[in-house]
């Protein structure tokens, strides 16, 4: 009973890390994006 209990929260542990690193991938991407446009912006305008 309590192995299964150890795999559970490793496996919601991983989990949390997972959604953790997408969502610091969807911010990062997010960032790149607006300065993208920002730059091409100043590069034009």
């Amino acid at each position: 009973m309590s192995g299964l209990y150890q795999r559970a929260m490793a496996q919601q542990a991983l989990e949390a890390r997972r959604h953790r690193y997408l969502r610091r991938q969807r911010v990062l991407l997010l960032v790149f994006a607006i300065t993208t446009v920002l730059g091409y912006l100043l590069l034009v305008g």
